[in-house]
């Protein structure tokens, strides 16, 4: 909030220190604070999420496999081919997929053939 400046209609000079602050500004201001501090800013408390460090790089992980399913789709490779692949464009070992990621990575990469069926080779 202190990044913005307020300025009701008709006014041209924008430095705050020389007048009192507009009261629909203070009311904004109040509401925004009280509602941050009570609810999130209009979250419940059960709608928060709490993020850590493992949970934002599993997210970003799963992120990288989307965009290496899609970018392999669109250079025409047969899906076998791109479950042999995505190990090392992802910098991970190779160890073998459970039947479950199997199942997930090829469920991606239907939806990805979906979406890009337009480009994809």
């Amino acid at each position: 909030m202190q990044a913005f400046r307020y300025l009701a209609a008709g006014e041209h000079d924008s430095n705050v220190s020389r007048r009192a602050p507009d009261p629909l500004w203070l009311a904004a201001a109040e509401v925004l604070q009280r509602q941050l501090a009570d609810f999130g800013g209009g979250l419940a408390r059960d709608r928060l999420i709490e993020l850590t460090r493992e949970g934002a790089r599993e997210i970003y992980r799963q992120q990288l496999i989307g965009n290496a399913i899609g970018l392999l789709v669109t250079e025409g490779l047969a899906n076998d081919a791109i479950l042999a692949a995505l190990p090392a464009m992802l910098g991970e070992p190779t160890e073998p997929l459970s039947p479950t990621e199997r199942w997930r990575i090829r469920d991606a990469i239907r939806r990805a053939r979906e979406r890009l069926h337009f480009v994809a080779g």
